[in-house]
């Protein structure tokens, strides 16, 4: 049997969390899936499990969605992002974009 990979759903609403989960439910057998309403309780699960995949909003109460790509690619830097927002804004775009380079290039 192939190693399961881990995800973790980041989203403070409710119905979205939910969606994403039930959608990758049909992969059980391929995926652990975590799920986290803030970015303090995400980063309780990277803290004690290796997270493949982080899917993450940027805007959220308090801290936001950069902060835990940024802390989390400290902890492990072969974590991989999906990164989305509600927002049309050409910062998070931009943003979002140079995280990526900075790390593909290892700046």
């Amino acid at each position: 049997m192939a190693l399961k990979r881990n995800i973790l759903i980041v989203n403070d609403e409710s119905t979205i969390l939910n969606f994403l989960k039930d959608g990758l439910s049909m992969y059980q057998d391929r995926l652990n899936v975590f799920t986290a309403a803030g970015v303090e309780e995400a980063l309780g699960i990277v803290d004690t499990q290796r997270i493949d995949l982080i899917t993450t909003d940027i805007r959220k109460p308090g801290t936001d969605g950069f902060e835990l790509i940024d802390r989390s690619r400290r902890k492990n830097p072969d974590t991989r992002f999906i990164v989305m927002t509600a927002y049309s804004c050409e910062e998070y775009f931009q943003k979002s974009m140079m995280d990526s380079v900075s790390t593909a290039v290892g700046i």
